[in-house]
């Protein structure tokens, strides 16, 4: 296995000492070596803050040191460990990661940056370009990800003239929204399993036979029949996924709908994206989870600083009863009484209109029509201006 080498400086001894061993127990791949500020820049030469590492862990007062020293622990890539919400930065890319967040979560983004800068079994570090990729993530769980996904695709296709697929990376697929399973259909396991088998002459005229087409012009692969496929394939597996996608000359924008958990291949696909939406529910409180999921996506979809990801509240209502005017009017009044966000990003509000949702035979669809389709046109106008224009 190969080793991840960790520097990781912090003037909280304990803390230090507590977050390293919690590190190497998140994974076997981590080699880390904790030490405080005053240790590592003590010598001469500057001693470990000049040794080679794969990544500098730095509280904000050690990147501020370090920063003022001049130390390249190495060529390391750094990651500051932000409490306050202003640390320093000294314009190399530094990732950000929460100080007492998650320790999970830290060491996704570790496999996720190192899987960029090294390789991880087959996973592309980038696409040639020809296809658009747009990753939709939602912050927290029914906030409406995939339907904003859909919605998008569905406007790229219908009328903007761009050949657009919906493809879900979540582990259980909204396979019951817009379309309904239809039995003996190919689906896309039987399409990852025709592609790893290397049949390339195949492929082009199997895939069409595994993609259904709905009135609007979006294509999507039928579902697996239990967990989907491709949420479960390898690093390698997803990876040629997504390069034949990208040569196979069939589209123009690939929608990615990548649910609600920062995984590795959450991490790993979304730096491959040109764009990157994040989904929230806007008639819930934030209780801080939301902000921690949105800085560590952000991150790993552009750890240089370039460019911020579109924020969308979604005021989504799937209830069909009597109180839905009640509902949509609470969820508005919530959007309301939210502070103004402080990351500069753009914010698109999807409001609440039931007349955009219905039943028929078992599964619910929508249609991009009043108040729900005025904002989906909003936010693929602003995703069309950013990735194609």
């Amino acid at each position: 296995m190969e080793m991840i080498s960790i520097l990781l400086l912090d003037e909280d001894r304990e803390y230090a000492a507590l977050l390293a061993q919690r590190l190497a127990a998140a994974g076997r791949e981590f080699s880390v070596a904790a030490a405080a500020p005053s240790a590592a820049f003590g010598s001469v030469d500057g001693g470990r803050a000049n040794a080679p590492h794969d990544f500098a862990i730095l509280s904000e007062a050690a990147a501020a040191e370090s920063l003022a020293r001049g130390a390249d622990f190495g060529g390391a890539r750094r990651v500051i460990l932000s409490e306050s919400g202003n640390a320093p930065a000294d314009g190399r890319g530094c990732l950000y990661a929460d100080r007492f967040g998650r320790v999970s979560s830290l060491a996704a983004l570790l496999r996720a940056e190192y899987a960029a800068l090294h390789g991880n079994g087959g996973f592309p570090q980038n696409l040639g370009g020809a296809v658009k990729y747009i990753g939709c993530f939602g912050l927290g769980g029914c906030c409406g990800t995939s339907s904003v996904a859909i919605g998008i695709g569905r406007d790229f296709a219908a009328h903007k003239g761009r050949r657009t697929l919906y493809v879900s990376l979540e582990t259980l697929e909204a396979e019951g929204l817009c379309m309904r399973r239809a039995e003996g259909e190919r689906h896309i396991g039987d399409f990852l399993y025709l592609l790893l088998r290397g049949r390339e002459a195949d492929l082009r005229l199997f895939l069409e036979a595994c993609l259904f087409r709905d009135n609007c012009g979006l294509a999507r692969f039928f579902p697996s029949p239990v967990l989907n496929d491709l949420a479960r394939a390898s690093p390698e597996e997803s990876g040629a996924f997504l390069r034949f996608l990208d040569a196979c000359g069939g589209f123009d924008v690939v929608v990615l709908d990548l649910g609600s958990a920062c995984g590795d291949l959450v991490l790993q696909t979304a730096r491959l994206c040109d764009a990157l939406v994040l989904v929230e529910n806007g008639s819930l409180p934030d209780t801080g989870k939301r902000e921690r999921a949105a800085a560590l996506l952000r991150a790993a979809w552009r750890p240089s600083g370039d460019g911020d990801p579109l924020r969308v509240e979604s005021m989504l209502r799937f209830s069909y009863g009597a109180d839905e005017e009640a509902a949509a009017e609470t969820a508005r009044e919530a959007g309301e009484a939210k502070p103004a966000p402080e990351d500069g990003g753009e914010r698109i509000e999807i409001d609440y209109d039931s007349a955009s949702f219905r039943r028929f035979d078992g599964v619910t669809d929508f249609v991009l029509t009043g108040e729900f389709g005025f904002g989906i046109r909003r936010l693929s106008d602003s995703l069309l201006a950013r990735i194609c224009e």
